[in-house]
């Protein structure tokens, strides 16, 4: 919305601060103006025309307003910068409210399937950013890693407002990760204004589905803004043997200390109980996948897939001038997984009788990751400077329960399937237990150079030291100097052309000493 008038709703530093964190999106417009334009009696006579009649007229003021759009101008969050899209010589795709309110998005999976260069790889939380395969640990929340869901679980998103898909190496900002990109899940804030919203869905397979979003302000007047999240699903499948339940609750509290300052605080607490996971498909004898029904599974009723978890986050945002601010964020994570489950492991020589294994996982998963970012901007002769510096620190202990057994586990007829004749107390185990604790720290400068109106370029360095330890086992530990660069051309209003260079590394956790690792980390340019 556009007040065309002699002082705009931005200059308002309270108002500033709101629509900055989009806490002024669903002001009504009698709100917008009252923040606005406050008058007082004197004001109005000043500004208004006298009639003959003694009736005052005021000065015309002219509002533009227009409907929700699929189109976002910036990437804040994982940019750690409000720097126009068409500013920044990076590809980032970015799938705001609207698209995911009007699709009706309620699972990770369907996310990112707006965004070019992104797709599903298999399934849950298993994707590809350019060609590339990423998983769990290349999702980020508001900025921040510690993702406190397994990677064989597909989250909710009650809780998220929008996705920033980040394409290409992401080491500067972000330390270690993959060379496709990165998913970074920018959660529901508190809103300035009061509103209720209740949905619930229902559908075949007797599955239903209800959210719960509650916003506004603690009392009348106060600087404290509070909401709550709550989304529940129960239900069967197409697929035979599945039934899921999960569910979500997402507190966050927003507190505007000041014109200057702000205090963010938010949590998600969740559950994930799945019968019949997990699901490994339809068998396709000779390569026909037309020989058994779509609805046909091999896995057991008894089969289960769990997972609880929580993440707190709290963010410490000041303005120490207009153009300077500095932001202190942090965010921690647990998750307990546990997956029980009878692995298809290839056909007898009769083309029916499929051979079996069986698994037992307990996944114990703990992450913290704390940044502190300076962010301002100044001038250099006639060049322009907008400048990040930041350092950040991350820690992540995992813990890993892995039973299996092949010896004593009855197969299945694919065709005619007879269920819960197997009895995994009876199976004989092998137990493989490992704890890996990790550490990195890194440290960072991001630069960003208008040389003209139409020319800009951009670029910074970082670096990172990460070590691991395997208990009972070996330690290892790296150190990597990565940096970024690149130039965007502004052809004109509507289109920017861009070249730019970029790297990274990825440490391999999963290479103890017995696998014969620790193995160097994976780079990418």
């Amino acid at each position: 919305m556009t007040i065309h008038r002699d002082t705009a709703i931005t200059d308002f530093p309270l108002t500033r601060i709101l629509v900055k964190h989009n806490l002024l999106t669903a002001l009504p417009i009698a709100a917008t103006l009252a923040l606005a334009a406050p008058a007082s009696s004197a004001q109005t006579q000043e500004n208004a025309e006298r009639t003959d009649d003694g009736i005052f007229r005021l000065s015309t003021i002219r509002i533009e307003d227009r409907g929700d759009t699929y189109v976002v101008g910036d990437a804040e969050s994982v940019l750690r910068t409000d720097e126009s899209l068409r500013e920044i010589p990076r590809s980032v795709g970015i799938v705001n409210h609207e698209v995911l309110r009007d699709q009706d998005v309620y699972r990770f999976d369907e996310l990112y399937r707006n965004v070019s260069g992104a797709s599903q790889f298999s399934y849950n939380q298993d994707f590809q950013i350019r060609g590339f395969r990423s998983q769990r640990d290349n999702v980020t929340f508001n900025g921040l890693r510690a993702n406190p869901y397994d990677g064989f679980i597909n989250p909710i998103t009650a809780n998220v407002d929008r996705v920033e898909v980040l394409k290409g190496p992401a080491a500067l900002l972000y330390g270690g990760g993959g060379p496709g990109g990165m998913v970074n899940l920018v959660t529901k804030k508190p809103l300035a204004v009061r509103q209720r919203s209740v949905t619930v869905t229902a559908a075949e397979h007797d599955r239903y589905r209800g959210v719960l979003d509650v916003t506004g302000p603690l009392g009348e007047d106060s600087p404290v803004l509070y909401r709550l999240i709550m989304a529940g699903e129960d239900g069967g499948s197409f697929r035979d043997n599945i039934e899921e339940r999960n569910w979500q609750l997402a507190p966050s509290v927003t507190w505007l200390i000041s014109d200057a300052s702000t205090l963010a605080l938010e949590a998600e607490l969740f559950g994930v109980r799945n019968k019949g996971k997990r699901d490994r498909g339809i068998p396709a004898p000779g390569g026909d996948v037309d020989l058994l029904p779509i609805d046909r599974s091999l896995q057991e009723p008894t089969d289960l897939q769990e997972n609880k978890g929580w993440a707190l986050q709290a963010g410490f945002e000041h303005y120490l001038t207009s153009i300077w601010r500095i932001s202190l964020t942090g965010r921690a994570s647990h998750s307990d997984y546990r997956d029980r489950y009878h692995e298809p492991s290839g056909l007898e020589a009769d083309g029916r009788t499929m051979r079996r294994q069986f698994r037992d996982f307990d996944y114990t998963n703990e992450e913290a990751y704390a940044v502190a970012d300076l962010a301002g901007e100044f001038n250099s002769g006639r060049f322009r400077h907008q400048i990040n510096v930041g350092v950040d620190a991350r820690n992540t202990v995992r813990s890993d329960v892995v039973g299996s057994t092949t010896g004593n586990v009855p197969p299945i007829d694919i065709f005619d399937p007879v269920y819960r004749q197997a009895r995994p107390a009876d199976y004989d185990y092998e137990l493989t237990e490992r704890e890996t604790r990790s550490q990195s720290r890194g440290i960072y400068l991001r630069d960003r150079i208008e040389l003209t109106p139409r020319w800009t370029v951009a670029g910074g360095v970082r670096y990172d030291r990460h070590s691991a330890d395997w208990l009972g086992s070996d330690k290892d530990s790296d150190t990597a100097v990565t940096g970024d660069l690149g130039a965007v051309f502004k052809a004109t209003e509507q289109v920017s052309l861009y070249a730019s260079y970029a790297e990274s590394f990825e440490p391999q956790l999963g290479g103890t000493p017995e696998q014969g690792g620790p193995w160097e980390p994976l780079e990418s340019e």
